[in-house]
């Protein structure tokens, strides 16, 4: 009887005391991040800031800073027009906060959107769609395997104001997507669990939830204990930078930037910068012509997560602005990538978008024109100008 009652007070133990310490450990690390937040941690390209939440929040909590979400052109600041750079410094009068890297797709955007919840709801935001994303397969698994966040997973789940068709919409395409990877197997245990509709499935995710609240309660005050770690390497400067809004002449920073992509494309006729030409695509020139005569983005599964993105817009009153990137007319040419599978693509976007009555700044019309990309894919000095200058219009525009 002893032994019994020594297991059932271990138990008990072992269930209280790691929570008690976890809530202590919460509101430690909120009293020392609770009313602090730099303003130039948006020009960051942060694994921390794309992942987590408390410096996605604390920024939408300034009124002059707007999200960026897109994918990896965002990595491109080697561009000086790209918006961490010629935005930098509230130059314009807001703050920019670029969110994303390669892989951050659709489906990867709706489900931050929706573990932000509050915080976005009806704010103005940016995002920038890729071409790319919408070939046969979507988002891969082991693409989706580097960005998929726990913790914004576990926010969604566990919040009782949303829905349950989102949520199981979540968990089926999330179980599907870390298929192939061992590194969550907990976390896709708990979609097979929450969207099995069985006895046994639910009777386990009762059992198992306490573990999986705890889980996800480690994860929120190891990011408040990062965020914590990030300030203080920010602790010398100043929090809120002061708008200095100037007066941009468009017109001329465009001229400025062809300028400055026709000396850095210098070895081919593509528009493509000097050394990415000659390190990926000048040794195997025979290699890529006519490799993709059989492309197309017409059909792909990144349509339905574009559309789920878009239903948890509306849900939280967020007020996207989409920006639709081109892809690089002349080379897409060379590798016999039919006109009519891009062109497919750019307008099921668009006819998609338009229904929610959400504002997209279309470049498509930009295929040929050179320096509007950088390389093959990503944003380049004149496609950025026109984007910085449409994030300007829409951050002004009432």
């Amino acid at each position: 009887m002893k032994k019994v009652i020594c297991t059932i007070i271990l138990i008990i133990s072992l269930i209280i005391f790691p929570n008690i310490y976890i809530k202590c450990l919460n509101k430690y690390y909120d009293g020392k991040i609770d009313g602090v937040y730099y303003d130039e941690i948006g020009n960051l390209q942060d694994g921390l800031k794309n992942s987590g939440l408390e410096l996605q929040k604390k920024s939408l909590d300034r009124s002059d800073n707007i999200l960026i979400f897109g994918s990896s052109e965002l990595s491109g600041t080697n561009f000086y027009t790209h918006p961490s750079n010629f935005l930098k410094n509230k130059v314009d009068g807001f703050q920019i906060n670029i969110i994303g890297r390669g892989h951050y797709q659709d489906f990867v955007h709706a489900i931050n959107f929706l573990a932000l919840d509050d915080s976005i709801q009806n704010k103005k935001v940016v995002i920038i769609l890729s071409p790319q994303w919408f070939d046969e397969s979507g988002i891969k698994p082991e693409d989706f395997n580097m960005v998929f966040s726990p913790i914004q997973f576990y926010s969604v789940m566990f919040n009782k104001n949303i829905d349950k068709s989102s949520k199981l919409k979540i968990t089926n395409r999330v179980k599907y997507l870390l298929s192939t990877t061992k590194d969550y197997n907990q976390d896709r245990l708990f979609c097979n669990l929450y969207s099995s509709n069985n006895f046994f499935s639910k009777a386990s995710i009762d059992v198992l939830m306490p573990y999986y609240k705890f889980k996800y309660d480690l994860l929120t005050v190891k990011d408040k204990k990062n965020t914590y770690e990030l300030f203080k390497k920010y602790k010398n400067k100043s929090q809120i930078i002061k708008a200095d809004r100037k007066d941009i002449n468009w017109n001329n920073e465009l001229k400025k930037a062809e300028n400055v992509g026709k000396k850095s494309c210098t070895n081919n006729d593509f528009g493509v910068y000097d050394e990415y030409y000659s390190k990926h695509l000048a040794p195997k020139m025979e290699y890529w012509k006519g490799l993709y005569r059989n492309g197309s983005y017409a059909v792909s599964p990144e349509y339905d997560d574009l559309t789920f993105l878009l239903d948890v817009c509306k849900k939280l009153n967020i007020k996207p602005l989409f920006i639709s990137v081109p892809v690089n007319g002349l080379w897409y040419d060379y590798t016999g990538f039919p006109k009519e599978g891009r062109e497919a693509y750019y307008k099921k976007v668009k006819d998609i978008i338009d229904p929610y009555g959400y504002k997209i700044a279309d470049f498509s019309g930009s295929e040929y024109e050179k320096y509007f990309l950088g390389d093959i894919m990503h944003v380049g000095w004149k496609g950025w100008i026109k984007i910085d200058g449409e994030i300007e219009k829409y951050y002004y525009e009432k």
